[in-house]
């Protein structure tokens, strides 16, 4: 039986410092899954975290940022994305496709607690058990 979603997140937020929030989407920009700052469910999270912009039944925002980034990339003839780290003046959203290209992941941390080797090591190793509870 393929674990949940939801349940994989919350492992995972342990396990990076300076956790905020964690989400899986679709590429057509629909939440599967989201964790909040206070590691709850989306429908128990407080209102600010709603307003992080990986939340949300239909968010585009991630995807988004991950297709304009790719496109602009595929111009310049240099490859394809498959994860983007953009730095923020209070922390650092890490945006990656998953296997399969038909789910992202996405995650918020805190810049002064945060670690981005910590981030990279612990997203990429549960990125492959996210794909598998999604079934792909």
């Amino acid at each position: 039986m393929p674990e949940c979603v939801d349940a994989i997140l919350r492992e995972m937020s342990d396990e990076i410092d300076g956790f905020l929030t964690a989400s899986v989407g679709r590429v057509d920009g629909v939440c599967l899954a989201f964790l909040g700052e206070h590691k709850d469910s989306y429908a128990e999270a407080p209102s600010k975290d709603r307003d992080l912009g990986t939340s949300g039944q239909n968010d585009t925002m991630p995807i988004n940022l991950l297709n304009l980034t790719g496109w602009a990339v595929a111009q310049l003839g240099m490859g394809r994305v498959d994860n983007l780290l953009l730095t923020l003046q209070d922390g650092f959203l890490f945006l990656c496709f998953l296997e399969g290209r038909c789910y992202y992941l996405s995650i918020f941390i805190e810049r002064k607690k945060g670690n981005v080797g910590n981030l990279f090591l612990v997203s990429n190793n549960y990125a492959k058990r996210i794909t598998e509870a999604l079934g792909q």
